[in-house]
């Protein structure tokens, strides 16, 4: 009986080994096919694809200088642009996005590199059928690409470091935002284009909280020499997330040399709750905020 087993081991042991470089042969096969077609199809459609569904999910425009298809399968955009209907909200001078394979058990799972002057941006991206979820960090970011903060009369002379996870379950996102500047050297405020300055900056940094369909701004807060300012209040997420309802407040506290130069503070003087204390709210949508100014 043991002579038999062996003997048919034996004949099996060609078949299985045929059997094996046939796997192996068409799962190379398929890999290549895959990689031929993905770089036979024209960049501009998956551009014009991610374009459109950027847009429906985020209510914001996803432009770039250069977009083109990257070996093995990604993509590479150079000059890249975030912006709404007012103008730029960020911008990267470079950014790729690879799908990785490891991560197909769990959903489609993107590995994303970005850079922006000497600053670099790194995480993932991952879309399942009933999750999604985001995870990237940021290093020696120039506040410079956030054109959002000058666009609203914030502008910041220094780099920062951040972290973003989001996870998506049900439809509503849960998570957090945190932000903290790196190597300020200075920055200035202006309302009605008349400056605040703030001479020597000791700190500034960002933190939010995303839950139940909302996002709690804990602070977005700058002190300075002369001044000190905070933003704090709730996003209701909605989509597209341009249109989610801001309920803010600006609070500025003036200290040292600038509460002697009270004309630089006229802009603000309904605002003043006390002698040295302002609070402007900030009402309106992510995509067109008014704060009365």
């Amino acid at each position: 009986m043991k002579e038999k087993n062996t003997h048919i081991i034996k004949n099996r042991a060609p078949f299985l080994k045929k059997l094996v470089i046939a796997t192996v042969a068409a799962a190379i096969g398929l890999v290549l096919f895959s990689l031929t077609l993905f770089h036979l199809v024209p960049a501009r459609i998956y551009e014009k694809v991610l374009v459109e569904e950027f847009l429906e999910k985020t209510g914001l425009l996803l432009e770039s200088d250069s977009f083109d298809t990257a070996f093995p399968l990604g993509f590479k955009l150079d000059g890249l642009r975030v912006a709404n209907r007012g103008g730029n909200v960020m911008r990267l001078d470079r950014l790729r996005a690879d799908f990785n394979p490891l991560g197909i058990l769990t959903g489609l799972k993107v590995d994303v590199r970005g850079e922006a002057g000497k600053g670099v941006i790194e995480g993932s991206i991952i879309s399942g059928l009933n999750s999604s979820s985001i995870d990237i960090e940021a290093r020696g970011m120039g506040f410079s690409y956030l054109d959002a903060l000058a666009r609203a009369g914030l502008v910041l002379d220094g780099t920062f470091d951040s972290s973003v996870s989001i996870a998506v379950r049900g439809g509503c996102p849960n998570g957090f935002a945190r932000l903290e500047g790196t190597e300020l050297r200075g920055a200035e405020l202006r309302f009605r284009g008349m400056p605040l300055p703030f001479d020597g900056i000791d700190e500034a940094g960002f933190s939010a909280d995303l839950k139940d369909c909302s996002i709690r701004l804990n602070g977005l807060w700058i002190d300075g020499a002369q001044i000190s300012m905070r933003l704090l209040g709730d996003i209701r997420i909605s989509r597209p997330l341009s249109e989610s309802p801001v309920d803010m407040t600006i609070e500025i506290v003036p200290h040292g040399d600038l509460l002697e130069k009270q004309y630089m503070l006229s802009p603000i003087a309904n605002y003043r709750k006390s002698a040295n204390f302002y609070s402007i709210p900030l009402k309106g949508t992510l995509g067109g905020l008014s704060s009365g100014l």
